[in-house]
């Protein structure tokens, strides 16, 4: 019983309301960041029927099969467009969060599917699109939201922590954990220990041709320790979601995996990957880290941390606006 109701705290126990409301916000802007990325897919290919953008014929995912969904039609396809970047914006707002927030999972995942319905499936929307589902079922706008600014004003007190609260980035972190690991064991289940050589990693990036490729590439060693570095990190991935004090090696492995393999395989950002890796953020204590960085201690160790954080912040906004304004 003892460990029944420890897994059930886990899940369903007292959290923090802010740090859920913030993170509704982040998994909104994601999910903006990448339904808006794929546009030109949702809304020519699908709407004339001609996946040319992907060169390849409809191929639905499986629950799109086993709920028989399709193709929709031009003016549908428009529209729903439409549709979800509203209902996004809404839940991020935090009006009518909990509906709004339903709205946006299920319009979300009907554009990602289609996305990749239409050209193969990748993994870097999979953890997104399940923890915005599960975001209806806490009181994600009990905090950080409209609603809860509307309640406020009406002399009602705000509580600062609640039942369900961490369900949304408790399943969102165990569907990342999942998503690396398997990552990680299918490199040693399918190459097997070769796959560690450095070759295998070496022909990988010089196929996909990318910015930092001829750095890497010319060193089988370099190649063979980031083959390495690579496995282990995803293989053990799923430590982070019981051993906090390990996020703060594997968060950051996480997103400069990611960095490398778009510099030096030409596999884009995977922002979206970026930002889930939020859910093992304590968002509600980000404001008080950075005063307690940026506001006290020795001058120099300030100017370092506040030099960091915006360069971070530059960073994540280079790589998110631009998407916005082709």
């Amino acid at each position: 019983m003892r460990l029944a109701d420890r897994w059930d705290r886990y899940w369903f126990g007292e959290a923090s309301l802010v740090r859920l409301g913030a993170f509704r916000v982040v998994m909104m802007l994601t999910a903006a960041y990448a339904v808006f990325q794929h546009r030109d897919t949702l809304l020519v290919q699908v709407a004339s029927g001609t996946p040319e953008y992907v060169h390849r014929a409809w191929n639905p995912i499986y629950s799109f099969q086993v709920l028989g969904v399709g193709t929709p039609g031009p003016g549908l396809a428009s529209a729903l467009f439409t549709a979800t970047l509203v209902a996004i914006a809404l839940a991020a707002a935090g009006l009518f969060t909990r509906a709004t927030c339903a709205l946006a999972a299920l319009l979300t995942w009907f554009e990602l599917g289609t996305v990749y319905s239409l050209g193969q499936p990748h993994h870097d929307c999979i953890a997104l699109v399940l923890g915005l589902f599960a975001l209806p079922f806490a009181p994600s706008g009990a905090r950080v939201s409209l609603d809860a600014l509307l309640a406020r004003l009406r002399g009602r007190a705000l509580p600062d922590t609640a039942a369900w609260a961490a369900l949304p980035w408790r399943f969102t972190q165990a569907t990342a954990a999942l998503g690396y690991f398997f990552a990680g064991a299918s490199k040693l289940a399918i190459g097997g220990w070769t796959w560690l050589n450095g070759y295998s990693l070496q022909a990988i990036m010089l196929h996909c041709h990318g910015d930092w490729t001829p750095f890497f590439a010319r060193s089988v060693l370099a190649c063979r320790v980031m083959s390495l570095g690579l496995v282990l990190v995803q293989a053990t991935f799923p430590i982070a979601l019981f051993w906090r004090r390990s996020r703060w090696f594997y968060v950051p492995a996480a997103v400069s995996f990611h960095l490398l393999t778009w510099k030096t395989m030409d596999t884009g950002p995977y922002l979206t990957l970026w930002f889930t890796l939020a859910s093992f953020v304590p968002l509600d204590q980000v404001p008080s880290f950075v005063r307690a960085h940026v506001t006290r201690g020795p001058i120099p160790g300030r100017v370092a941390w506040a030099a960091g954080i915006a360069a971070a912040a530059w960073f994540v906004a280079w790589l998110y606006v631009p998407v916005f304004a082709r």
